[in-house]
């Protein structure tokens, strides 16, 4: 009779389909043997002749278990009776033997419905090997059962249930079917057992265990976990839009003090500079560019100096920049190249400390030719860069 025993599970996860629990269970029992009623082919065996009608003792045990689950497979070892401890009968130390056991089983579910067929291995240091196969099936996680039979002619069936989440009893009555266990008296249990801590997964009781489904505590954990994470991420991604709206801010107000650009292929938009009357318009003799490239030629700089002066001294002065290109090349390409080049010219500007309210610039690419694009000296002429001012300012 188990007069005390006390388990201490460690649970480890791999992953949602993979996890170990490791165990240690040191237990309290005694000995209890009545011969007084004990019979032998009918006949009455004389507890004198015994020396003693009833035997009693009292001795302890340390077991361990280690069970493996993957997916809806488990696997379990234990040792109830690891140490073979002695137990003092009637002023007589007798060693008791060690005892190990070993189950599988799958795990079906439906619903709320959990079935497990089980197979048990029993065994002790002699090897005397028992084997027991049964199911064991759950309502709810909260009503368990099982029946098992053993190889020996041993019937034994359970009933149990969970109190609060935090309490377990089971009774367990065994009979016998066949061979020696049908000559003897059946046999009542009734196990409680006490949850003292839960971990951040608790696991059903590991005499019904049904690692397939998920108690309620593991449900409220989750949520938790969930409800924290989200908190979290709500609180990054306001993060992230305020980081965002102030980057979109910064650009606007960039953007405000940069001149103002178009394309002359938009012809739906009024093009800059249209409300302004430009006095006087020059074709700039020393700005160049590389072929084909925006990138201004050193030699531009000083007619470049020379505007950036007169705008400096003069804040009405307003400045526009209109960029043309020859023909040779798709025209696509030539805007953009002219677009490019008459930013390149502000850029310059700006970088000097013109007020960019005082410069527009714009790319006109090959759709205004002064010349013909078939010799050379004409695509020269056609690629030139044209600077008109609101004052007249140059002699």
């Amino acid at each position: 009779q188990n007069l005390f025993r006390f388990s201490y599970a460690y649970f480890i996860k791999i992953n949602d389909d993979f996890y170990v629990n490791v165990g240690i269970t040191p237990t309290l029992f005694s000995i209890y043997y009545n011969v007084a009623g004990a019979r032998n082919f009918g006949r009455s065996i004389d507890p004198v002749l015994n020396n003693s009608a009833v035997t009693r003792g009292l001795t302890g045990d340390f077991g361990f278990s280690f069970a493996i689950h993957y997916q809806n497979l488990d696997f379990a070892f234990s040792a109830p009776q690891l140490l073979g401890l002695k137990a003092k009968l009637n002023g007589q130390n007798y060693k008791l033997s060690r005892s190990f056991a070993s189950e599988i089983s799958y795990n079906f579910s439906l619903n709320n419905f959990y079935v497990k067929p089980v197979l048990l291995a029993l065994t002790d240091q002699n090897f005397t090997l028992n084997l027991e196969a049964g199911i064991q099936a759950s309502l709810k996680k909260q009503i368990y059962s099982s029946i098992m039979y053993s190889n020996n002619g041993a019937l034994d069936i359970s009933l149990g249930g969970l109190v609060k989440n935090n309490i377990f009893i089971s009774y367990s009555y065994g009979i016998g079917v066949s061979g020696l266990p049908a000559a003897s008296a059946a046999t009542h249990t009734i196990n409680i057992g006490f949850v003292l801590k839960y971990d951040s997964q608790p696991r059903e009781p590991s005499v019904f265990n049904q690692p397939g489904g998920q108690s309620s505590s593991q449900v409220e954990q989750k949520i938790q976990d969930l409800e924290k994470k989200l908190r979290k991420e709500q609180l990054q991604r306001q993060r992230d839009n305020q980081r965002f709206n102030q980057r979109i801010d910064s650009l606007k107000n960039l953007l405000s003090k940069q001149p103002r650009q178009t394309s002359s292929a938009d012809t739906t938009k009024k093009t800059p500079g249209q409300d302004i009357v430009w006095v006087q318009k020059v074709i700039s003799p020393t700005i160049n560019f590389g072929l084909n490239s925006s990138i201004l030629l050193p030699s531009s700089y000083p007619e470049l100096n020379k505007y950036v002066q007169l705008l400096k001294q003069d804040p009405s002065l307003k400045m526009m920049i209109v960029v043309h290109t020859d023909n040779l090349g798709s025209p696509e390409f030539k805007l953009k190249l002219s677009e490019a080049r008459a930013k390149a010219i502000a850029d310059y500007l700006l970088s000097k400390g013109v007020n960019p309210n005082q410069i527009i610039f714009l790319g006109k690419g090959g759709s205004e030719p002064i010349a013909s694009n078939a010799t050379l000296e004409g695509r020269r002429k056609n690629n030139r860069v044209e600077i008109r001012f609101n004052k007249k300012v140059l002699r």
